[in-house]
Order: C-alpha cells, then sequence, then structure tokens
C-alpha cells in the first residue's frame, strides 16, 4: 500500500516539473499573433512598414522613464533562447524601446534586468545621444505583456580547477616557482 502510493507521489511530482518546464512566459494567444519570421533586424531598418504587427522580443533593460503620458523602457535586444528568455548581451543586435500608458517602477525595471516583451509594433523614435550628439532610432512596441526574469545563479558541485590537490602551481608550494607546487609525493 506504501509503495502505491510512494509511485502516484513520484508520477505526480515527475508530472508537474514536466509540465512546468514546457510553459512560456509570454501567454499563447500572443505567440500565436506574432509573426514568426519577422525579425529584429528587419523591423530595425524600417520600424514604419511593420506597424501594427505583433513581435516577442527580449533583452537587457538600459533605462526606465515615466512621464504623465506613461512610461517607456529602453531595451538592449537579445535573441530569444529556449523558453523566450534572454540571451547574454554579447548577441545583441540593437535597441528598441517598449511603452506602455500604465506606471512602470524604474526599481522593479531597473538597468541590467532581463524582460521578455510581447507587443505590437506602433513605430520609430529618434533620440539624441548625449555622448556624441548622433540621432539613435528605437523601433517601438506597445507592451502587451512583459516578463521580468530573475537572476539564476549556478552551483557545481565539484570544486574549480585543478581537481586534485596540490596539482600545478596550485597546493601548499605555490609561489615557489615552476619546479615547486606539485606536492610532496612526486619527489619534487
Amino acid at each position: 500500500m506504501f509503495m502505491k502510493k510512494l509511485r502516484i507521489y513520484i508520477f505526480f511530482g515527475i508530472f508537474s516539473v514536466t509540465l512546468a518546464s514546457c510553459a512560456y512566459p509570454i501567454a499563447q494567444r500572443y505567440r500565436r499573433e506574432a509573426k514568426p519570421g519577422l525579425t529584429f533586424e528587419e523591423v530595425y531598418k524600417n520600424p514604419e512598414a511593420y506597424k501594427g504587427d505583433m513581435v516577442i522580443w527580449g533583452g537587457m533593460v538600459i533605462k526606465t522613464v515615466n512621464d504623465d503620458k506613461g512610461s517607456e523602457i529602453y531595451i538592449l535586444e537579445t535573441p530569444l533562447h529556449y523558453g523566450e528568455k534572454p540571451m547574454p548581451i554579447e548577441y545583441s543586435r540593437g535597441r528598441f524601446i517598449a511603452g506602455t500608458r500604465s506606471y512602470m517602477d524604474p526599481l522593479v525595471y531597473r538597468k541590467g534586468k532581463r524582460v521578455t516583451v510581447a507587443g505590437v509594433i506602433v513605430g520609430s523614435k529618434s533620440v539624441i545621444n548625449r555622448g556624441n550628439r548622433r540621432a539613435y532610432i528605437y523601433p517601438v512596441i506597445q507592451i502587451r505583456q512583459i516578463t521580468l526574469w530573475k537572476r539564476q545563479r549556478y552551483y557545481y558541485p565539484y570544486p574549480y580547477y585543478p581537481y586534485y590537490p596540490y596539482v600545478g602551481w596550485y597546493g601548499p608550494y605555490w609561489g615557489y616557482g615552476p619546479d615547486w607546487g606539485y606536492g610532496p609525493w612526486w619527489g619534487y
């Protein structure tokens, strides 16, 4: 009897973890409306041609600006990885603005946070860069749904290199030159 209940609990535990791992942060209706072949580069070249199209983009927040009309989140775009999570900023292809009529707290959506945004393209906005006084064209999307990603920490079950004590320059003899540091059992 106990083993039967245990098997049922294990089955439902594995089933719920599997089901949760398949979930996407953006609602299915927005994913259905989004154009799958529409890339950020295409929209960046001519945002006016794609007005009204739904897109799902992600990236890192640069800044959040609030005024009496609503909020604008300036985002450094990066491609979306598995599960619609933004990739590292090294893969960035440009910047865009995600706007909304509601208030977005600048402490929640602060610089460095990763987001995934589903929104409708509404055009472009030219912003003057204070550093070099050049105009930068941002594609602008109206937010339908936004997901803020939590920072993940990675824990390794093994120690960092070297894996064994007293190998190479590491150990109690570190710092005495190339002839030292191999441990007492190597005969040095």
